[in-house]
């Protein structure tokens, strides 16, 4: 599973379309933390979450994307503020998809 059209939308405008590695346009929108069937049970907030994901072009997605990559504390954190955010119905952050498997 990518990231929703929306989180994507939302990666493209915050980087202004460029790379966050170099100067290119971005290809790809990659996942930070690994889209395995273990981190989408860890952590099912965060995984296709804005804050997992990065706009990287070709070149730094091959070669680069090891330096944009969380630890799972860090995952965790983002988790927990994650749930805490969905507790209080600011559900803004999150895509629909993700409401309506999680909730």
């Amino acid at each position: 599973m990518t990231f929703s059209n929306e989180v994507k939308e939302q990666v493209l405008e915050a980087q202004n379309y460029f790379c966050i590695g170099c100067i290119n346009e971005i290809h790809s929108i990659h996942h930070r933390l690994s889209n395995t069937k273990v981190n989408r049970n860890k952590f099912p907030l965060f995984i296709h979450s804005i804050f997992n994901a990065v706009g990287l072009c070709f070149n730094c997605h091959k070669n680069e994307s090891h330096h944009y990559k969380v630890t799972d504390k860090m995952a965790m954190f983002y988790e927990e503020v994650l749930k805490d955010i969905f507790e209080q119905g600011k559900e803004s952050v999150f895509t629909s998809e993700t409401i309506t498997t999680n909730a």
